[in-house]
């Protein structure tokens, strides 16, 4: 009885006090919906980083226009005044550097894909050179990667990921399956393996195409981000690095004590950040 009398009287306090228990409750939910908030951020900032980490392994390092990570709108005007980094840029580090065992490049815009009346917006477009699956660390879970073929000749073949198979596609078996990328007919030749989300958005909602023909169908003024792995251990690392720096500096015509007008970046670097 006791229990039951209590009840009562907190349930007349609460009914009494109308306000108050309104602006108590908005507070409590306030805050429980401020913890959530926090532990999905910083969930979605540790995938963010495993992905980042993944991305760059060991012994890669990337040449860049812009940091991947940028802090603030003056960051971004400022990195945008940068010279793009071209594919003679790539070229050249691909054939000079002694200390390097792999090289690759990479662009990448927003785009649409469409199959069969569906269709996809904000989809990733990549452009790559057909070494760079293994130097971005990208799983194929169906059908085959790009081939120097696909370079050389910038065939219409075009990797996946799982959204444009789970959204579009349906059951059916999607390799050799033609979709429309940006209204251009390509055929799928493999699928990316699944890496679910960060930040609340899906890393799985792209395509890629050899960068020969991204760079036909688009022109070539997009910057080009250059992967390079290191041929040994960590000090081929540093004299790999030192390397690409000196070359891409000249063919910049950084003058001498002037700071990089690109980005070079490793594991190490988003550790730093973060």
């Amino acid at each position: 009885m006791q229990f039951i009398e209590a009840v009562k009287l907190a349930l007349q306090s609460l009914w009494g006090n109308k306000m108050r228990t309104v602006l108590t409750l908005i507070g409590v939910v306030m805050g429980v919906a401020s913890v959530i908030m926090v532990i999905t951020m910083v969930n979605g900032a540790n995938m963010y980083i495993a992905n980042k980490l993944s991305s760059h392994g060991a012994d890669v390092f990337t040449i860049s226009r812009a940091p991947s990570v940028i802090m603030g709108p003056q960051e971004y005007f400022k990195f945008q005044k940068r010279k793009i980094i071209r594919m003679e840029d790539y070229e050249a580090v691909r054939d000079s550097c002694t200390e390097c065992s792999e090289v690759g490049a990479m662009i990448n815009r927003s785009t649409g894909v469409a199959f069969n009346g569906q269709s996809t917006t904000g989809t990733t477009l990549f452009g790559l050179t057909w070494t760079m699956l293994g130097l971005n660390s990208t799983e194929i879970a169906m059908g085959r990667g790009f081939t120097p073929a696909d370079d050389e000749h910038g065939t219409h073949d075009v990797i996946v990921g799982y959204d444009i198979v789970d959204n579009l596609l349906g059951q059916s078996d999607p390799i050799g399956k033609e979709i429309r990328v940006n209204g251009i007919p390509y055929t799928i030749v493999g699928v990316g393996a699944r890496q679910g989300k960060a930040f609340g958005q899906s890393q799985d909602n792209w395509v890629s195409v050899p960068i020969t023909t991204y760079q036909h169908t688009y022109g070539y003024n997009d910057s080009v981000d250059i992967y390079a792995r290191a041929a040994g251990d960590a000090a081929a690392m540093l004299r790999a690095e030192d390397e690409v720096r000196v070359l891409i500096r000249a063919r910049r015509h950084n003058a001498p004590g002037e700071p990089d007008d690109f980005e070079l970046e490793t594991n190490d670097t988003f550790m730093d950040i973060w």
